[in-house]
């Protein structure tokens, strides 16, 4: 059965996305962020999506987000988008699905 590290040779592209926004729609102050996030390509034409939970970390304790999207994508399973979960301070203005949002109209 193949395992994670198997994958390891498979590439992965790291995009920086950044983008304007207002924290509701009562401020007028537009807020410069910025959100890097990890793709691991695939030609399935499927999409999947890491989003992980509060302050959750891009790469994931032990690389385990990593080693999983490395998997999905060595086994046709989809294209891997990785991305920090909410929390962190620069959003702290914003609700949590801000970064999920953005991530999704990147991927599609």
């Amino acid at each position: 059965m193949p395992k994670a590290e198997d994958y390891e040779h498979c590439p992965i592209e790291i995009a920086n996305l950044e983008w304007k926004a207002k924290a509701n729609k009562n401020n007028r102050d537009e807020y410069n962020l910025s959100l890097e996030v990890a793709i691991h390509p695939n030609n399935s034409g499927k999409i999947i999506i890491n989003y992980p939970g509060l302050m959750g970390d891009r790469e994931g304790f032990n690389n385990k987000h990593k080693k999983l999207a490395q998997y999905m994508q060595g086994e046709g399973l989809g294209a891997v988008v990785r991305t920090q979960g909410p929390g962190y301070p620069a959003f702290e203005r914003f609700t949590d699905d801000v970064l999920l949002r953005k991530v999704l109209s990147y991927s599609l």
